[in-house]
């Protein structure tokens, strides 16, 4: 039931990530800070990342490894900038994302930090390859996310140790990605 449920989620929201977003003409540092609030991507990654780390034993290894390979894949848009399909890879790894909470992992296994490893590269190379070489930016984009991620697993811990269901896990998880986007629109 559990993987039936994740993927009804993808299969609702799927449309949402297949979009790309502009406004990077002007980017600096307070964008790059703001930037994973203005797409359902950014905000999705953090917030799936986080709901894994807050259901394993151990909360900080699941985003380290995220944000090791979202720095990799910023570093690599540097070396060869212009690989196909970057939107198909963020895709493709939201999907992997989505399905991950519903397998009900406890544990940090060497195939989850390698896929951990991958979904941060491929984020971090969709991002980079969107705005260009823009230190500034992509430094405020990689602190932002890192506290969304840690926010969020912060939240599952404490709905975890309240003895909280992964239902009511998933839900709030997904209201505290509604309540950042609608707070982010009712400012613009």
């Amino acid at each position: 039931m559990k993987p039936i449920a994740a993927l009804l989620i993808w299969a609702a929201c799927s449309g949402l990530f297949l979009f790309g977003h502009g406004g990077h003409a002007e980017d600096h540092f307070t964008t790059g800070l703001l930037h994973p609030f203005s797409g359902w991507d950014h905000l999705a990654a953090c917030a799936l990342v986080g709901l894994l780390a807050g259901r394993l034993k151990n909360i900080w290894p699941a985003p380290l490894m995220f944000a090791g390979g979202l720095a990799a894949g910023l570093a690599l848009t540097l070396l060869l900038p212009g690989l196909p399909l970057t939107g198909a890879l963020v895709v493709l790894s939201l999907l992997i994302l989505f399905s991950l909470p519903a397998l009900d992992v406890r544990d940090l296994s060497t195939w989850l930090s390698c896929c951990l490893v991958m979904i941060g590269a491929a984020h971090g190379y969709g991002h980079a390859a969107a705005t260009g070489p823009q230190p500034g930016f992509l430094l405020g984009m990689f602190c932002t996310s890192l506290l969304l991620i840690g926010a969020f697993a912060a939240m599952i811990k404490a709905a975890k140790h309240a003895g909280r269901s992964l239902r009511f896990q998933y839900i709030a998880t997904a209201a505290g990605v509604l309540f950042l986007q609608v707070t982010l629109y009712a400012w613009s």
